[in-house]
């Protein structure tokens, strides 16, 4: 809270009239603003419940990659010939 003084028509200080500061209005909606933009990203768990995920189509970025240069499922140890 600010304290604002009170002036009468001499210029004499009669009193101080208090008043919220700026700041905490400001702050107060940079909160509201920010708990609505969380709830689109589904920050918190029931906002997370109302999101509705589609499947994903896109296939993997690697996936694509190795089945391009002919990779299968086999690992390197497989492919050595390494006895055991």
């Amino acid at each position: 809270m600010v304290q604002e003084p009170i002036i009468n028509k001499a210029g004499e200080v009669v009193g101080h009239k208090t008043k919220r500061h700026p700041a905490t209005t400001i702050a107060k909606d940079a909160l509201a603003s920010m708990l609505r933009a969380s709830a689109l990203f589904g920050f918190d768990p029931s906002s997370r419940a109302r999101l509705s995920l589609g499947e994903s189509t896109a296939a993997d970025p690697f996936t694509t990659f190795m089945e391009s240069l002919g990779a299968d499922e086999t690992t390197d140890a497989e492919e050595s010939h390494i006895p055991s």
